[in-house]
C-alpha cells in the first residue's frame, strides 16, 4: 500500500487527508485524517535562506513586521495564495521554495501527492506544468494534479451523498475559490472496461461565477470592518492583523481580542468587530448556458453563519443547491489516489483535441491525433495510433510539422510550429511514425517521432510548450502547405585540418613556414596546398572557408599566421593607396587563401580595386603581372560583409562571364553565410540572364568539364537568395528560371545519351536532374552544393 496524501492547497484554507500513519503506514485507517494546514496559509524563510510553510509558519514571528527586528522583514513571509498566482505567472526560483515548503509541510513522509487545483481555463498546461515542475523536488513518485471539481464529485459518490442512481445526469459542484465560484458539471458514467466500476466525466474546463463572492473579496471587507473598528490598526504601525481571516473561517469571534506588536517593539491589543449582517453582495445572475443540472453540490470554508448567507443567495438561482464540508476537496484527491492505485480510472475526460497537418488524396488537411468524440481514462497514458505515411526527404537533416491545439471549426485554436533536426541525412526517403501522448489534466501533450527504416533517427520526443506558437491561422497554414516552400540549398562550409598544416614528405608544411620565417612566397604556396586525409575521405586546407584554423593547432603557431597576416595586410594597403607596388602577387594569394580570416581592409582593397578598374580601367593593385585574375578569384573566397559582397557581386557581373569571373561568383554564392543577403532581385535576374549564355555555349559544345561545374555552382549558390526570397527562381513564375530550366533538360538529354564517354556522367546527370527539379520548386536535396564541389577539378 503506497501512503497517499490528498491536498488541497487553496492558500485560504489548506487540508491534507491521508489514511495512514507515519507509525504504521501499512494499516489503513478506516476513516481519513485530515491535516489542517492554518487558515491563512504561510510561508516563511528562515536565517539559513530555506522556507518552513504549514502552521508553523503562522505562528513564527518572521516577517511579522519591524517591531519583530530584523527577522520580521516581511520579504521573509509569504502568503501561499499569493505564490500559487506568481508560481503560474512569473516563476522563480524563490516563489517555487517558498510554495513547495507549504505543499511539503502537509505531504510529509507520504509517497504519492494528488493535488487539487482550480477547473478554470486559468489553469491551462501552462499553469499544470509550471506547478509539476515547482514539484519536481519532492523525494517521491511523480506528483498528480485533480480538479478540485472532480475530488468533490468522488468524495459525494464515496459518502453517499451522490450514488450511481445519479448515472448519466449532470451534477454541477461549485467550489468557493480566491476569485469567485468555481463551477463545473460532471456527468457520472459506468466504465465499461471496468466492469461495476462508475466514475465522473468531464468535458473542458469549468468556469468562474460569481466574482463578487469571492475569499478576497470577502475577506476585504471584513478587513475594512476591522480597521474602522480598531482605528490605530490603519496607521499601518503594527505587524497586520489575522483577526479578518479568523472571522471569515469561524474561528474568531466578535469580541475577541488579538495581540499584535507594534514597530517600536510594543503591543497593542485589537478586537473582532460584529460580522456585518449582510456580507454577502448582491448578485449579478450570470449565463446559465451548459449548466442544466438538477443536482448542485457547493463546497466552502466560510464560517457556518456566513456559509448560511452564501447559500441563501444561491439557493435563488440554484434551489435544489447542497452544501458538503470543505475537507471533501482534500479526502476526494485521496480517493483518487487510491483508485489509480487499484488500476481504476478516477474520472474519465475528453482531451483537448491536437491535430497534425498531413497530405492527403485531395490535398493538406489537419488529421486528429486523438479521438474527439470518446472519452478517456484519467489515470493512463492516452496514446494515439501512429500517423503514418509522413516521409523525410533525402538528403535533408530536417522536417517540419504544423501542430494544431482545439477544433479546428472553433476560433478557439493555436497551431504551433516543429521542427526535428537529425545529425545525419538519410540516402533515401524514410518513412517516419508520429505519435501522440497525453495524460488528462497532467500538463502538455507530448510528441514522438521515429522510423523503421531509417537508423539514423533517434526516437525524438518534444512537449507542446517547447514548440514555437505560428501565427497564422489554421487556413493561412493549409494554404501554405497546399505548395510548400522551394527547397533551399545549403551553403557549403569546408573545414581546416591540421595534417595541411604539418610537413608530408617532401612538402614542407605552412607550421614550418612559419616557424622558419620564410618569405611571403612560400607561405602563399603551403596555404594553398590541399591534403587528402583517406580516413574522411575528403581534402582539406589550412584555413576553413569561414575562415577558421583547425581546433588543434597550436596558438603559437596561430599567433605567428596572424603576424604574417598582419605584415600582408599592411604591405597590401599601402601598394592600394599608391604608395609602392608588388613584385608579384604573393601576398594577395596568401592573404586571400585565408578566406574569410582575410583582414577587412584587404577585403575592401578587393572590392574597391575592381570597381575603380570598371570605372577607370586602372588601379595600383593591378600593375602585376597576372594581379587581375589573383583580385578577382581572390575577391571570390576572401570577402564578406552583406555590402562588401553586393557590391563585388555587381562589378563581377557586369564584367564579360569568363572561367575566372564564374569561379569567383561561385565561391562566393556558395560558401559565404551573408550572400542571399547581399543579392538584389535585379542582380539575380542579370546573374542568371549571364548564366543563361553559359549554359547555351557549353551545351552546344558538349562542354561539361570545370566551366559547366562552376555555372551549377552559380546557380544553385543564387537559389540560395531563396533564404530571403522563398520563391525565387521557380519556372512557373520566373522567365528567368525557365530558360535555366530549358537549358538543364537540354544538359540532361546530351548527357544520358553520352553518359558512358562523360567523365562523372552519372553523378552529373543526377545533379542535373536535381537543379531541374529546383527550379521547377518540387523538391532537390539541400546537400547538393556539396555534391556538385565533389565532381573534382582535374578535367582541363
Amino acid at each position: 500500500m503506497r501512503r497517499w496524501v490528498g491536498l488541497d492547497l487553496n492558500g485560504w484554507r489548506d487540508i491534507a487527508a491521508r489514511d495512514w500513519e507515519p507509525e504504521d503506514p501499512d494499516a489503513l485507517l478506516s476513516k481519513p485524517k485530515l491535516i489542517e494546514g492554518g487558515l491563512g496559509s504561510l510561508s516563511v524563510r528562515q536565517d539559513a535562506g530555506d522556507w518552513i510553510g504549514g502552521p508553523q509558519a503562522a505562528l513564527a514571528p518572521h516577517g511579522r513586521g519591524a517591531g519583530w527586528g530584523r527577522i520580521g522583514a516581511p520579504i521573509r513571509r509569504r502568503r501561499v495564495a499569493d505564490l500559487w498566482q506568481e508560481l503560474l505567472t512569473t516563476p522563480v526560483s524563490d516563489t517555487a521554495a517558498a510554495w513547495y515548503a507549504a505543499v511539503d509541510a502537509l505531504a510529509r513522509n507520504s509517497q504519492s501527492l494528488m493535488l487539487t487545483v482550480p477547473d478554470l481555463p486559468v489553469f491551462d498546461e501552462v499553469a499544470q506544468s509550471r506547478t509539476l515542475a515547482a514539484l519536481k523536488g519532492i523525494k517521491r513518485a511523480q506528483p498528480r494534479l485533480l480538479w478540485r471539481s472532480v475530488a468533490v464529485f468522488l468524495d459525494s459518490l464515496h459518502e453517499g451523498v451522490l450514488s450511481t442512481s445519479t448515472e448519466r445526469k449532470p451534477v454541477l459542484v461549485l467550489v468557493h475559490g480566491e476569485d469567485g465560484i468555481e463551477a463545473q458539471q460532471l456527468v457520472l458514467r459506468r466504465v465499461e472496461e471496468y466492469p461495476g466500476h462508475f466514475a465522473p466525466e468531464r468535458d473542458g474546463y469549468g468556469r468562474l461565477l460569481f466574482p463578487e463572492l469571492g475569499l478576497k473579496t470577502l475577506h476585504e471587507r471584513l478587513a475594512r470592518a476591522m480597521l474602522e473598528a480598531n482605528l490605530e490598526l490603519a496607521e499601518g504601525r503594527s505587524e497586520a492583523s489575522r483577526t479578518p481571516i479568523g472571522m471569515l473561517m469561524g474561528e474568531v469571534s466578535a469580541g475577541d481580542v488579538e495581540i499584535l506588536r507594534r514597530n517600536n517593539g510594543t503591543w497593542m491589543e485589537v478586537e473582532a468587530p460584529d460580522l456585518p449582517s449582510r456580507l454577502m453582495p448582491p448578485l449579478d445572475r450570470p449565463s446559465l448556458e451548459g449548466l442544466n443540472a438538477e443536482k448542485v453540490l457547493i463546497a466552502s470554508p466560510l464560517s457556518p453563519p456566513l456559509r448560511a448567507q452564501l447559500v441563501e443567495e444561491l439557493r435563488g438561482i440554484f434551489p435544489s443547491i447542497e452544501v458538503l464540508p470543505w475537507e471533501s476537496i482534500a479526502r476526494g484527491a485521496l480517493r483518487a489516489g487510491r483508485l489509480i492505485e487499484r488500476g481504476l480510472p478516477h474520472y474519465l475526460d475528453r482531451l483537448t483535441p491536437i491535430s497534425l497537418a498531413v497530405m492527403d488524396g485531395e490535398g493538406p488537411s489537419f488529421h486528429s491525433l486523438m479521438p474527439t468524440t470518446a472519452t478517456v481514462p484519467a489515470n493512463r497514458e492516452y496514446v494515439s495510433e501512429p500517423i503514418t505515411g509522413l516521409r523525410w526527404g533525402r538528403g535533408k537533416t530536417q522536417i517540419e510539422f504544423f501542430v494544431l491545439k482545439g477544433h479546428v471549426q472553433t476560433d478557439d485554436v493555436e497551431v504551433r510550429h516543429w521542427t526535428v533536426n537529425a545529425d545525419t541525412s538519410p540516402s533515401q526517403d524514410a518513412g517516419v511514425e508520429l505519435r501522440l501522448r497525453q495524460t488528462p489534466g497532467q500538463s502538455w501533450a507530448k510528441l514522438s517521432l521515429t522510423s523503421k527504416n531509417w537508423d539514423g533517427l533517434q526516437a525524438i520526443e518534444l512537449e507542446w510548450d517547447r514548440l514555437r506558437p505560428d501565427p497564422r491561422s489554421p487556413e493561412e497554414i493549409l494554404a501554405a502547405l497546399e505548395r510548400p516552400n522551394p527547397t533551399v540549398p545549403r551553403r557549403i562550409i569546408e573545414e581546416p585540418h591540421l595534417l595541411a598544416w604539418i610537413d608530408d614528405g617532401g612538402v614542407v608544411g605552412l607550421a614550418t613556414r612559419l616557424e622558419s620565417h620564410a618569405p611571403v612566397k612560400d607561405l602563399a604556396q603551403a596555404i594553398r596546398r590541399s591534403k587528402w586525409v583517406a580516413d574522411l575521405g575528403l581534402g582539406f586546407r589550412p584555413i576553413g572557408t569561414d575562415g577558421t584554423f583547425p581546433a588543434n593547432l597550436l596558438p603559437h603557431t596561430q599567433r605567428l599566421f596572424s603576424e604574417r597576416l598582419e605584415e600582408a595586410e599592411r604591405q597590401i594597403v599601402e601598394v592600394w593607396r599608391g604608395n609602392g607596388v608588388f613584385r608579384d602577387n604573393s601576398a594577395l594569394l596568401f592573404a586571400t587563401w585565408a578566406f574569410a580570416r582575410c583582414p577587412v581592409q584587404i577585403q575592401e582593397a578587393l572590392v574597391e580595386t575592381l570597381e575603380r578598374e570598371a570605372e577607370t580601367g586602372r588601379a595600383p593593385l593591378l600593375a602585376t603581372n597576372g594581379a587581375r585574375v589573383v583580385i578577382i578569384a581572390g575577391a571570390g573566397r576572401a570577402v564578406t560583409g552583406t555590402e562588401r559582397l553586393g557590391r563585388m557581386f555587381h562589378t563581377l557581373v557586369n564584367r564579360q562571364t569568363n572561367t575566372v569571373i564564374l569561379s569567383a561568383l561561385s565561391s562566393a554564392l556558395s560558401r559565404r553565410a551573408e550572400a542571399p543577403g547581399a543579392l538584389t532581385p535585379a542582380l539575380v535576374a542579370k546573374i542568371a540572364s549571364r548564366l543563361d549564355s553559359v549554359l547555351d555555349d557549353l551545351v552546344a559544345q558538349r562542354s561539361f568539364k570545370i566551366k559547366f561545374k562552376n555555372a551549377l555552382t552559380v546557380l544553385t549558390g543564387l537559389l540560395r537568395y531563396r533564404e530571403i526570397e522563398p520563391w525565387a527562381l521557380v519556372r512557373d513564375r520566373n522567365l528567368s528560371a525557365e530558360k535555366l530550366a530549358l537549358r538543364l533538360e537540354s544538359a540532361k538529354e546530351i548527357l544520358s545519351s553520352h553518359a558512358g564517354t562523360v567523365p562523372q556522367g552519372a553523378m552529373k546527370i543526377a545533379i542535373v536532374s536535381d537543379l531541374i527539379d529546383y527550379l521547377s520548386g518540387v523538391g532537390g536535396d539541400p546537400n547538393i552544393l556539396r555534391q556538385i564541389e565533389d565532381l573534382g577539378d582535374t578535367e582541363e
